[in-house]
């Protein structure tokens, strides 16, 4: 969630838990009493941006008084929720180490929220989540004993994601544990899909952010994010442990329909950010299907209806699904994607159908 004003505090009486109250401004008094509070160095921000939890809170809060934070902090944010998200929140006092709560009047965005608690952070590292996932109560010491061992900019852990309406569990991709990756390691995973943009699941090193790291679109910021922090990085590692299960349900950000536009600001962003780097062609033209042509026509199929921008973009996948792409992802190994573009050639209201069918319970 995300909260506003710190209460005026005497120095001989800080408390570990400093809250904010309301907001004139995002440079008003709170972030200056939070910069200059008495702390010893801090290991890691836990960054949870919230909005009208209602039943997921208690749950939330639960976790986190449940999780291994010694050394670290918290920024929660409560992006202008209309239920009694703040309230409860706001006289919660649940852990013990310096917690920064912060309220928005008006919804901003997870993006604008983001880049707002990256902003205040003071750890080395900074640990993005959501506030209706679930995680071990060692998930952080475990990221951070990496971290502290390789020295990484990024440090790449395994995670599930839990479709709640059916209790089905998948592995999100990920490399496999114990590898220390280059620059030009990541780069690759990333376009190849080894490394997904999501960041709940990644430990990222502080002075990689900037004050406008994640664009504020109403969704795929994330990603775009993550290819932002991967090109800043010098050295990533990956672990084996499982650290993190996405819970998919109706209220996901992931189950709503974002923009078309979105999903192309994604594919323009990944090249603005990787165009110069001397990665093979055929990376992109995987990532071109993996991330951009599938997920935006499954939108379309999902939505069942078509906005302005709907064609125009549509149009540019059927670009990208060409049979020469097809062929340069079958010599990559890429079976599953090479499928998918044949199918969308020959008979795409079949494939269309077929999505559908198998995925309508995903969103309920």
């Amino acid at each position: 969630m995300y909260s506003r004003h710190l209460l005026p505090v005497r120095r001989d009486r800080l408390q570990p838990v400093i809250r904010t109250l309301s907001e004139p401004s995002v440079a008003g008094t709170d972030t200056k009493a939070w910069a200059t509070a008495p702390r010893q160095p801090i290991s890691a921000t836990v960054i949870i941006p919230t909005h009208n939890l209602g039943e997921h809170l208690i749950k939330l809060l639960t976790q986190l008084e449940g999780t291994q934070l010694g050394g670290c902090e918290v920024i929660i944010v409560d992006d202008g929720s209309t239920d009694d998200t703040w309230s409860k929140i706001s006289t919660w006092t649940g852990l013990q180490v310096p917690t920064l709560l912060k309220r928005f009047e008006n919804n901003r965005g997870v993006a604008a929220v983001r880049n707002w608690a990256v902003n205040v952070a003071r750890g080395a590292y900074i640990w993005l989540i959501d506030a209706d996932d679930e995680w071990p109560s060692d998930a952080l010491t475990t990221l951070l004993n990496a971290a502290e061992r390789t020295h990484a900019d990024i440090i790449l852990g395994q995670a599930v994601r839990l479709i709640v309406s059916s209790g089905r569990e998948t592995p999100v991709p990920a490399p496999r544990g114990g590898l220390l990756l280059s620059h030009s390691d990541l780069v690759r995973s990333f376009l190849k899909g080894d490394i997904q943009g999501h960041l709940w699941s990644k430990l990222f090193r502080r002075s990689l952010f900037n004050n406008e790291t994640f664009p504020e679109l109403r969704s795929k910021s994330d990603a775009c994010g993550v290819a932002h922090l991967i090109r800043k990085a010098s050295v990533g590692y990956t672990i084996s442990s499982q650290i993190y299960r996405y819970r998919f349900h109706s209220g996901s950000i992931a189950t709503q329909h974002p923009n078309c536009l979105d999903l192309l600001h994604v594919l323009e962003s990944v090249h603005r950010t990787f165009g110069l780097e001397p990665t093979d062609e055929l990376f992109f033209r995987i990532f071109h299907v993996r991330a951009f042509a599938i997920p935006v026509l499954c939108e379309i199929w999902r939505a069942g209806t078509e906005d302005p921008n709907t064609r125009l973009v549509e149009r540019i996948c059927t670009g990208l699904l060409t049979w020469n792409s097809t062929l340069s992802l079958l010599k990559a190994g890429e079976r599953r994607l090479a499928i998918f573009s044949i199918a969308y050639r020959v008979c795409p209201h079949l494939l269309r159908r077929i999505y559908i069918t198998s995925h309508q319970h995903e969103w309920q």
